[in-house]
């Protein structure tokens, strides 16, 4: 029994790190043990906490394996802010909305993404935390975007930006869409720039975003950033970047066994 529970933190360390490679089917292998494993803590609340962290991250490691609207990613979500009515209205509750709303988002449901951006912007003001202002903002630029509110999307994403700091909060991207929030802001702002007709500033921000997803040992947010950069420079009729670009976005995907990008960056190359 000890040695069980000695063996999670193990999981978790080894799962973090695949995800942080790319090896997404391998971090999901850690967390499955993990989770064979919880019976193994005595205590009931922190064996809840515990699995909360693993739902988590196995929610995070189907979005880049499954999609954003993955069936797993829902469950995975769902049953983590079950978890978390156990132990009242705590931080650990926020990734849980976060996933679930990253989920609506992925299938185009609108009205519900909206309706869990509301809950994300007042759990971020609750517990006084700049990691969850910043993923609050983060799925409001997605969602203002999906919705064609542009310069809401832009605003958003520039709020993101300004309160994001790397030493902090680069290493929440493996409970949060498994993608780094600053490189998202900018791919946003890029393509809310380009529909607006601001060519240069739109180049600009695709130039910033691939500048800092290049610093990154992160094949998703990686191939993510060169989709977003293909379809801003389609927006701008750039026919070169956008090739070049959705390519590049094609051979990571294909490389990592990324779904999304993968399926996005086919749509552009045609």
């Amino acid at each position: 029994s000890d040695l069980l529970a000695r063996a999670i933190p193990y999981h978790q360390r080894a799962a973090a790190k695949a995800l942080r490679r790319g090896a997404n089917e391998e971090a999901v292998g850690h967390l499955r043990r993990a989770l064979d494993s919880l019976e193994a803590i005595a205590s009931e609340d922190e064996r809840t906490k515990v699995e909360i962290e693993l739902r988590v991250g196995i929610g995070a490691a189907y979005i880049a394996t499954g999609g954003f609207g993955a069936p797993e990613v829902l469950e995975a979500y769902t049953r983590a802010e079950a978890l978390c009515d156990h132990l009242g209205e705590r931080v650990d509750l926020f990734p849980a909305i976060w996933g679930q709303w990253m989920f609506r988002t992925g299938r185009s449901e609108t009205d519900a993404s909206q309706r869990l951006c509301g809950r994300l912007l007042g759990l971020a003001e609750k517990f006084h935390d700049t990691g969850l202002k910043v993923q609050a903002h983060h799925a409001m630029w997605s969602t203002s975007f999906v919705c064609g509110e542009l310069a809401k999307a832009h605003a958003h994403a520039q709020s993101g930006l300004a309160l994001f700091d790397a030493r902090i909060h680069q290493s929440l991207a493996s409970s949060y869409g498994n993608h780094d929030a600053a490189c998202c802001a900018r791919n946003f702002s890029a393509m809310s720039l380009a529909l607006a007709g601001h060519g240069d500033r739109a180049r600009a921000m695709i130039d910033d975003s691939l500048a800092a997803a290049g610093t990154l040992d992160d094949p998703f947010t990686m191939a993510l950033t060169h989709y977003f950069a293909s379809a801003a420079a389609q927006i701008l009729g750039d026919v070169a970047l956008a090739t070049a670009n959705s390519e590049l976005s094609v051979q990571m995907a294909t490389e990592h066994d990324l779904v999304q990008p993968k399926a996005w960056s086919i749509g552009v190359s045609g």
